[in-house]
C-alpha cells in the first residue's frame, strides 16, 4: 500500500480484487436468480430492469455514501474517501457509478427493445427452435427447463398457442 497524507494508504490491486470478489459473491443469488426469470418468462429482462437499476444504484451508491464502500470492500477494511479523509457523499457516490450504470442500463435496453417490439406471431414461430434448444438443455437439466406446451402457457410463453387450444376447446364445445 502506499501511504498518503496523514494515517490513509491507497489499496493495492490484490485488496481491490479481493473485494471485488467479495462483491461478486454478495451478488450470487441474484444472478441465479435472473438466470432462473429469463429461463422461465419472456419478458422477465423487461420487467426486472428497473428493479436492478434500483438494487444497483443502492448498492453502488448508497453503500458508499452511508458507509463508505461495497460490503466487498468494508470486509477488507476499505474505504472510499475523499482525499482528506472525509466521506464522498451520495452526490459523489453516484458520479462515481454513473459510467457503470449507463453502460449498463443501455446494454439492457438494448436487450429489451427486441422483446417489445416482437409481436406475438412472430414469437410464435420461433418457439419451435426455441423448444428444440430447449430440448436441448433439458437433457442437460431435465428439471430446469420444460418444453410442455401446457406449461409454456401456465407461464404466459405461448400465448398464441394458448389461445388457439381455447379456440379448440370453445368450437368442440
Amino acid at each position: 500500500m502506499q501511504t498518503v497524507s496523514g494515517n490513509f494508504a491507497y489499496a493495492g490491486f490484490w485488496l481491490r480484487l479481493g473485494a471485488m470478489l467479495v462483491d461478486f459473491l454478495v451478488w450470487v443469488p441474484l444472478t441465479l436468480v435472473l438466470l432462473w426469470g429469463e429461463l422461465e418468462y419472456r419478458l422477465f429482462d423487461v420487467y426486472a430492469l428497473a428493479p436492478l437499476v434500483l438494487v444497483s444504484l443502492a448498492y453502488h451508491v448508497w453503500l458508499v455514501a452511508r458507509f463508505g464502500g461495497t460490503p466487498g470492500k468494508l470486509w477488507l477494511g476499505l474505504r472510499i474517501a475523499r482525499i482528506d479523509g472525509t466521506p464522498i457523499g451520495l452526490r459523489r457516490a453516484l458520479v462515481r457509478h454513473l459510467p457503470e450504470l449507463l453502460l449498463w442500463a443501455t446494454s439492457a435496453a438494448a436487450l429489451c427493445v427486441p422483446l417489445l417490439a416482437m409481436s406475438d406471431e412472430h414469437y410464435a414461430e420461433l418457439l419451435p427452435h426455441l423448444a428444440r434448444r430447449h430440448k436441448e438443455l433439458e437433457a442437460l437439466a431435465p428439471r430446469v427447463v420444460s418444453t410442455d406446451p401446457s406449461a409454456l402457457c401456465r407461464m404466459g410463453l405461448w400465448r398464441t398457442h394458448c389461445l388457439a387450444d381455447k379456440q379448440k376447446a370453445t368450437s368442440a364445445a
